[in-house]
């Protein structure tokens, strides 16, 4: 192996990145980055939308923020998904527990028939979702 390619204490890159804790890590890192830089792009653009709005001559032009707001959209779901991930990253932090072992342990031993089931139950409650909104539309009265 490329001596590059290899930590100081022998370690690979292979094997850190093999742990998939660490990739969480990485993930959420790079995440949380995304999230600060469109947070920036968009305060800037939030402030070139403010410029338009004041040179606007007459209260007949318009000015379209929609894109504004698709951007803003965008950094809460990127949010949300970084913030998903910190959830799944404290049961790391709870693995450590002494009394949580057995917890952890049925868990595991349920890993497959728990996966198979939360599938099921999506496609069963995404159909009962998609039936629903078909019939009494977007709005509810």
């Amino acid at each position: 192996m490329n001596r590059a390619h290899k930590r100081e204490d022998g370690l690979s890159l292979g094997a850190y990145f093999g742990n998939w804790w660490h990739v969480l890590d990485w993930c959420n890192a790079l995440l949380f980055v995304v999230v600060v830089v469109l947070r920036l792009y968009l305060i800037a653009h939030t402030n070139q939308m403010l410029d338009l709005i004041g040179s606007m001559r007459s209260q007949a032009d318009y000015i379209n923020l929609q894109p504004l707001m698709f951007q803003l959209q965008q950094v809460h779901n990127l949010s949300a998904v970084n913030c998903s991930l910190l959830f799944v990253k404290a049961f790391q932090y709870l693995a450590l527990i002494p009394q949580l072992h057995f917890l952890f342990d049925t868990l595991s031993a349920a890993l497959v028939d728990l996966a198979f089931f939360s599938a099921l139950f999506l496609l069963v409650l995404t159909g009962f979702a998609m039936s629903f909104y078909m019939a009494f539309g977007p709005h509810s009265p």
